[in-house]
């Protein structure tokens, strides 16, 4: 989808974006699957639970291989980084159990915000208040709680 967003709005890829099909998450494994919801294509997750726990199935949801990798693997040490937005269906933990590096090298300078929705935590294996004391165990203050938090 982004490739194609690039071309429709003749966006050029160059040495400031760099697109990666991959899953992020707390481990690096070179071939893992994800769940995507035919009827949102934007709209994808690790498990069919997860991907169609607020959209619904259809007969036309698949699964694509794809790679998973740390955030920690992807980025060098020493990468600044100022704001990190993590929304995926329940994954967030493992999304940030990933960048715990980054989370620690950049603690006071950056603002977290990730999606905390219990249902779609729990589809994923998660109990939401782990969430929350991974972010604290690092620590990080609430700062704003809704659907969305935000932490610094």
């Amino acid at each position: 989808m982004i490739h194609l967003s690039a071309l429709a709005n003749d966006c050029v890829v160059s040495e400031h974006l760099t697109i990666v099909n991959a899953k992020v998450g707390d481990r690096d494994i070179a071939d893992e699957t994800i769940y995507v919801t035919a009827g949102r294509s934007d709209n994808a997750a690790s498990s069919k639970e997860q991907a169609t726990k607020n959209v619904g199935a259809t007969t036309s949801d698949y699964e694509q291989p794809v790679e998973t990798v740390r955030l920690d693997s992807f980025f060098p040490p020493g990468t600044k980084v100022l704001y990190m937005k993590v929304d995926v269906q329940g994954y967030e933990l493992m999304v940030l159990k990933g960048a715990e590096r980054i989370l620690r090298e950049n603690k006071g300078r950056i603002q977290v915000r990730f999606e905390y929705h219990e249902g779609l935590l729990r589809a994923a294996g998660t109990n939401p208040e782990d969430l929350l004391d991974y972010m604290k165990g690092l620590g990080y203050e609430i700062v704003r709680r809704g659907e969305d938090i935000d932490m610094i």
